[in-house]
C-alpha cells in the first residue's frame, strides 16, 4: 500500500525548556500542543532530542494528550562523519516524503545529504528569530523556514494540488539573491503543484541579474528584460502578460516573501477567487510602518482603491483578459492594488491568507524617498481621475 502521510522528524529541543519541561508560559505551551497535535493526525512524526526520552513523552502526554502514541520519540542523531553510513532511523519509503524540522545545522546538513534512495528528504529550518536572518551557512542548507512550528508544520501537511502556477519574479539589481530565489520557486512548485513555469522580469538591472536567472533556468525559466528601469507596475504588467499557466502570481526576487508562503494559498486557488496575503506582524521599523499606513491611506481616500494586501496575490488567468491589464495606467506597486481593485469591481471573490515577511539576507533595501513617494501620490491622483473618466 502507497505511503501517502508525510513522514517528518522533528528537532524539539530548543522549543522546550532547558531540562525538556514545557514552555512556562500558559499559552505557549497551549500552542504548542496545539501544533504538535495538528501533526500528529496528519504526518508520521519522530521527536527527536537531547533529553530523557520517558520524561519527554510525560512532558508530551501534557502538552499534546490528543496525539497519544502518534508521537514518536527517540534520541537525536549524532552526524555522521564523512564516509560513516547515514542513520537507518525513519528512512521514507520510496513513495513517501521525510521533512527534517530542525534549528540545528547538522540535522540540516543529515536531510540534504541523504543517499540515492532518500533523495526526498527536506530539511526545514525552525527560527525563532523574525526581524533577523539566518546565519547564511544555516539557511543554504535548508529547503523551507519556519519561524514557528506552525509555519513548519503548513509546509510538512500542504498537499500537491492539480493545479498550474505561473510565478513572476520581480527583480531590480538582484544578482545577489536571484539565483536562490528561482531555486526556491522550483522546489516549492516540483512539490506541490503538477505544472509550473518561473517567469523573470528583470526591471533594467545594472548588475548580472538577468545573466544568472538566465544561467539558473532548467527548462522552466523565462526571463523578460526591460532595457530601463521602469517601475513594479510595468514588471507585473509583463510578467503577467507573459503568463500560460491557469494561476498567476508574483513574488519579489529578494526573496522577502518566499514561495514557501504560497502553500497555504493553495487549497483556495479557484476560477472565481483571488487570494492575497496580509502581514500577521510587522516587517519593518516605526518609521517604515508609518510611511506605510500614510501610503495606504492615500491608496483607499485619495485613489478609491478599496482593497487591501501584503505580500503576494494570486489568481485565475482569464481575471487577465477580463481586466486588460493595460488599462491599469499605474508603473509602481499601485498597479497591484489597481488590479485587485479591479477584480474585485468584476465580481471576483477574495480570500484573505496569514503571512510572515522575511528580512533581506543579500542586496540594499531600497527605501521611499520623497521624490518617490510624491510620484506615487501622483500616480494615485491620476489612477482615480482615469478611472471616473471611463467610468
Amino acid at each position: 500500500m502507497p505511503h501517502t502521510r508525510p513522514r517528518c522528524l522533528i528537532n524539539v529541543d530548543h522549543l522546550l525548556g532547558p531540562a525538556g519541561e514545557a514552555p512556562r508560559a500558559a499559552r505557549a505551551a497551549g500552542a504548542l500542543g496545539a501544533e504538535l497535535e495538528r501533526l500528529a493526525a496528519r504526518a508520521d512524526t519522530v521527536l527527536l532530542t537531547r533529553h530523557d526520552a520517558p520524561a519527554l513523552q510525560q512532558t508530551l502526554a501534557r502538552l499534546a494528550p490528543a496525539a497519544g502514541a502518534a508521537l514518536a520519540v527517540q534520541p537525536r542523531w549524532r552526524a555522521p562523519a564523512a564516509g560513516e553510513p547515514v542513520p537507518s532511523i525513519a528512512v521514507p519509503a520510496s513513495d513517501g516524503t521525510l521533512f527534517v524540522v530542525s534549528a540545528q545545522p547538522a540535522d540540516l546538513a543529515w536531510a540534504a545529504n541523504l543517499p540515492g534512495e532518500t533523495q526526498d528528504a527536506i530539511p526545514v529550518l525552525l527560527w525563532r528569530e523574525p526581524e533577523t536572518a539566518a546565519a547564511p551557512a544555516i539557511a543554504r542548507l535548508a529547503w523551507y523556514v519556519g519561524r514557528t512550528l506552525d509555519e513548519a508544520v503548513t509546509i510538512v501537511v500542504a498537499r500537491r494540488r492539480e493545479l498550474s502556477l505561473s510565478v513572476v519574479l520581480m527583480a531590480y539589481d538582484e544578482a545577489a539573491s536571484i539565483t536562490a530565489a528561482i531555486t526556491e520557486v522550483r522546489r516549492f512548485c516540483q512539490r506541490f503543484v503538477t505544472d509550473y513555469e518561473i517567469i523573470v522580469v528583470d526591471d533594467g538591472s545594472r548588475d548580472a541579474t538577468a545573466e544568472l536567472a538566465r544561467r539558473a533556468d532548467e527548462g522552466d525559466v523565462q526571463v523578460l528584460r526591460h532595457a530601463q528601469n521602469q517601475g513594479m507596475g510595468d514588471t507585473l504588467r509583463d510578467g503577467f502578460a507573459a503568463a500560460r499557466c491557469d494561476f498567476l502570481t508574483a513574488l519579489p526576487a529578494d526573496r522577502q516573501v518566499r514561495a514557501q508562503s504560497l502553500a497555504p494559498f493553495l487549497p483556495h486557488l479557484a476560477a472565481n477567487v483571488c487570494v492575497h496575503g496580509q502581514y500577521i506582524r510587522p516587517h519593518a521599523g516605526p518609521g517604515r510602518q508609518v510611511l506605510t499606513w500614510g501610503l495606504r491611506a492615500l491608496l483607499r481616500h485619495v485613489g478609491d482603491l478599496r482593497v487591501d494586501f501584503a505580500g503576494a496575490y494570486a489568481f485565475h488567468r482569464h481575471w487577465r483578459d477580463r481586466v486588460d491589464l493595460q488599462r491599469l495606467p499605474s508603473h509602481s506597486f499601485v498597479f497591484s492594488f489597481e488590479l485587485l481593485d479591479a477584480l474585485t469591481r468584476h465580481g471576483c471573490a477574495m480570500t484573505e491568507i496569514p503571512m510572515l515577511a522575511f528580512p533581506r539576507e543579500a542586496g540594499s533595501s531600497r527605501e521611499a524617498r520623497a521624490g518617490r513617494i510624491a510620484k506615487v501620490a501622483q500616480e494615485v491622483v491620476r489612477s482615480r481621475l482615469l478611472r471616473a473618466f471611463r467610468d
